[in-house]
């Protein structure tokens, strides 16, 4: 039987923020679930890495996320990219609920002259 997946996210932009709220649903009829083999759910479902796998009850997970990307300050720290992201997760098919996730983020890119990569991007990343 294959299982259903769907996925929204409407999102604003203004400025330098942006604001989603989503909700990913993948099906599960408590002996099998929609699986994504060739692809990572850590993009999706929380840094944590919690559902690599999507659980056999399936996966609702609700969302929402804040960036906000920094300008005006000076040019070591412009650019800088910081993102937070609440996830709520629950089983599709029952009333059971997974627990919650908080992810957090900086990131900032810069350019490098004689080096042979001209662009590098420094991370770091949080989930609990």
């Amino acid at each position: 039987c294959l299982e259903s997946y769907f996925h929204i996210t409407p999102s604003l932009l203004w400025k330098d923020i942006t604001l989603q709220a989503g909700f990913e649903s993948l099906g599960g009829n408590g002996i099998s679930a929609f699986q994504t083999p060739l692809a990572t759910l850590h993009a999706f479902n929380g840094w944590a890495d919690k559902f690599l796998t999507t659980p056999a009850g399936g996966l609702d997970d609700f969302y929402g996320r804040a960036a906000y990307k920094i300008s005006g300050l000076n040019k070591w720290i412009d650019g800088t990219t910081l993102d937070a992201i609440y996830h709520d997760f629950s089983a599709e098919n029952t009333s059971m609920h997974y627990g919650s996730e908080w992810d957090f983020q900086a990131s900032k890119s810069f350019k490098t002259e004689g080096f042979v990569l001209k662009e590098w991007t420094v991370t770091a990343k949080y989930a609990g």
